[in-house]
């Protein structure tokens, strides 16, 4: 009984043992079945985008991090290289999609300049082969601005100690190596090549200091606070070290850097990796943080100014602008300095065909342009709305950034806004003339005085459109002169220099001549002589009548009495109408101006 009970118990236990096996084969089968149709369907990737910054402890490095960031529906990578000559490059090879690069770069590219080309390695020769140039002819077509981004001002840094005043100075020192331009291949290493040029050095002075600064980066140099087994290229870290420790044998006199002023202390740079096929081949190297610009300046290196010579003759094609680092820029600064700004650009080569794309990059800017800024270091992206006119970069303009770029000028809207307040001013003046003599009447005092400060200050305009005019393009038509003028008077060209001893005579007269003559119309001796005069405007005007212009002149008074019918289109019914169809014509038009016979004729 025991054992038939013991049978009994075994027989399902036996069973689920052999059901087990067969549903765990059962589901490997069937997994097996799936797992190819899993494989050939994979789950679709977005396509990259690649996207050229600058060297990995620069500013365009934050930008591009802050870009990826802010474009989540785009897979943009960004990428390291040495600056904006070699973005350029990246681009016209189809290696990067995307770039960020100064504006004069991106110029002397497009326009196949002998300057700008440059090189981007140190084995690179100063003068640029065939190849070069029909590269240059073919980068023509292939690149496209997007957008400018925000302005970028030229800093010159002086060791401490070192009492120079301008670039050309700098040309006396013995040693040039200890003159840094910045790296191969950056917009700044163009820019300042440009201000030796524009300071006056000849092409052998300039050549002195491409060639130590060659040699200066193909040596390698320890990093500071590193191993001295570990040795990085010359980067913007080792150049401020360097001129805070001038006294070394490796120290720094100068060195040159285009950037932007940042309202904060910048975040550390990510680590990024290099662009495909970049100069760059290796892993960058990142050197130590270096001292910032608030460290050096209160160490006693100084920014020195540009004079107004070089900023003239750089600032002529506006490819750069006059501008200046206040005192407000940075704390330890001890003086504001006159220098030059150019604008950070984004630049790609994709096909016009891919505008959708490019203009979904702009919007992405613009949504989140307070959410860059803040990751930038307070950077403000002021140049994002900069347009461009139709002249300017000729076809380089991306299909999908024009309305960015050249947003539709509505001129006829404004014209016939223009238009209609004018036409409801004349209709106010016909409706109730005796009204408006009253209230220009009561005004006569005050137009007296703007009549005779206008008449002095369109006097002063004249004056330096004659001592300015044929050397200086912003006095050379009376429009600009009368603009220059006005902004100089108002304090919005503190800074600007005339070009003739005359013109500046003539500005500071007119600075001089305005309040002086205000105040002497507002004393009380000239202003009780004006307010008598202005009570005989007042009765004149109050009392006169079209009658008296009519009287006195004949034709212009018919001329006059007919502008009202005119600018109210007020149409007469032809003579022989009856009284119905004046009526009727009437109601269509306003009140009529005619005067009806009692036989039903109209006279007019």
């Amino acid at each position: 009984m025991h054992a038939q009970q013991t049978h009994i118990l075994i027989r399902p236990l036996s069973l689920i043992c052999l059901i087990i096996p067969v549903i765990a084969v059962a589901a490997l089968l069937l997994s097996c079945e799936h797992s190819p149709v899993q494989n050939d369907n994979p789950p679709p990737t977005k396509p990259a985008y690649y996207l050229a910054t600058g060297t990995p402890n620069g500013a365009y490095v934050l930008l591009g991090a802050a870009l990826r960031g802010a474009s989540e529906d785009l897979n943009i990578i960004p990428c390291t290289t040495e600056g904006s000559m070699e973005n350029l490059h990246l681009l016209r090879d189809n290696k990067v999609q995307f770039a960020i690069v100064q504006m004069d770069s991106l110029h002397d590219v497009l326009n196949s300049s002998e300057h700008g080309a440059g090189p981007t390695d140190d084995n690179t020769s100063d003068k640029p082969s065939e190849a070069d140039t029909k590269d240059h002819a073919e980068l023509e077509h292939d690149i496209f601005l997007v957008s400018y981004l925000y302005s970028e001002k030229l800093h010159l840094f002086l060791r401490p100690h070192l009492y120079l005043s301008s670039p050309a100075e700098l040309n006396g020192l013995s040693d040039k190596s200890r003159v840094w331009l910045g790296p191969f291949g950056s917009g700044s290493y163009n820019t300042a090549l440009r201000v030796l040029e524009a300071s006056g050095l000849s092409e052998k002075d300039i050549g002195s200091f491409e060639s130590a600064n060659k040699a200066e980066n193909k040596r390698n140099t320890a990093a500071p606070s590193r191993s001295s087994t570990l040795s990085v290229k010359m980067d913007w870290n080792i150049a401020s070290d360097r001129i805070l420790h001038s006294s070394s044998s490796d120290g720094l006199d100068a060195y040159f850097r285009v950037m932007a002023v940042a309202g904060t202390q910048p975040p550390s740079p990510p680590k990024l990796e290099p662009c495909p096929a970049s100069k760059r081949t290796e892993a960058p190297t990142y050197s130590a943080p270096g001292p910032s610009t608030e460290t050096l300046l209160a160490s006693d290196v100084r920014l020195i100014g540009l004079p107004q010579n070089v900023i003239d003759h750089m600032t002529e094609d506006k490819l750069y602008v006059p501008t200046t680092i206040d005192l407000s820029s940075y704390h330890n600064l001890k003086r504001g300095v006159a220098t030059i700004g150019v604008a950070a650009v984004l630049v790609t080569n994709l096909p016009e065909t891919q505008h959708e794309l490019v203009a979904s990059i702009i919007k992405t800017i613009a949504n989140k342009k307070s959410q860059i800024e803040q990751e930038i270091g307070g950077i403000k992206l002021d140049q994002f709305d900069a347009t461009v006119s139709q002249d300017e970069l000729g076809g380089h303009i991306h299909e999908g950034a024009r309305s960015h770029l050249q947003p539709s000028r509505h001129y006829a809207m404004w014209w016939c806004s223009m238009v209609i307040v004018l036409g409801l001013f004349v209709a106010v003046i016909v409706r109730n003339p005796t009204k408006f003599r009253q209230r220009v009447a009561r005004a006569s005092y005050a137009l007296l005085l703007m009549t005779i400060l206008s008449v002095i200050f369109v006097l002063t305009s004249i004056a330096m459109m004659r001592s300015e005019g044929r050397l200086n393009p912003d006095f050379a038509s009376f429009k600009n002169s009368i603009s220059n003028t006005l902004a100089f008077v108002v304090g919005l060209k503190q800074d600007y220099h005339p070009m003739t001893r005359d013109g500046e005579n003539d500005l500071w007269a007119a600075l001089f001549l305005l309040p002086m003559v205000f105040g002497w119309l507002t004393s009380d001796v000239v202003r009780a002589f004006l307010r008598n005069i202005s009570a005989q405007l007042e009765q004149k005007i109050a009392n006169g009548h079209l009658s008296d212009v009519s009287r006195r002149h004949p034709h212009l008074g018919k001329v006059v009495r007919k502008c009202p019918d005119m600018l109210t289109s007020v149409v007469l019914p032809p003579e022989g109408s009856t009284r119905e169809q004046a009526t009727s014509l009437a109601n269509d038009v306003g009140q009529p101006r005619v005067r009806l016979t009692e036989d039903d004729r109209v006279q007019v």
